[in-house]
């Protein structure tokens, strides 16, 4: 059975958030606050793609881009195929 959560912290909300039975491999990161978190907190080798602005660190920059982090189109992002989508507030 899928738990929500609501998640609130660093300038992004996520409300409703699934909770996994086991964590997710393909992670899209849509903010560069989201992408830095997300690798410092050691995760970077889920992110599979961000958005134009997360460029630190280094691997960010060099992942797969999906558009401007306020003018994303859906498509590209469910074309890299993510089991979790983290974004920013104000994203879209």
């Amino acid at each position: 059975m899928l738990t929500r959560r609501l998640l609130i912290g660093s300038g992004l909300t996520l409300a409703a958030a699934p909770s996994f039975a086991q964590p997710a491999r393909r992670v899209v990161a849509l903010g560069s606050d989201v992408a830095e978190t997300l690798f410092a907190i050691g995760a970077g080798g889920q992110v599979i793609a961000t958005d134009d602005t997360a460029t630190f660190p280094a691997a960010a920059g060099k992942l797969p881009k999906l558009g401007y982090l306020r003018s994303l189109a859906p498509e590209p992002i469910l074309a890299a195929r993510p089991g979790l989508i983290i974004a920013a507030d104000g994203a879209g």
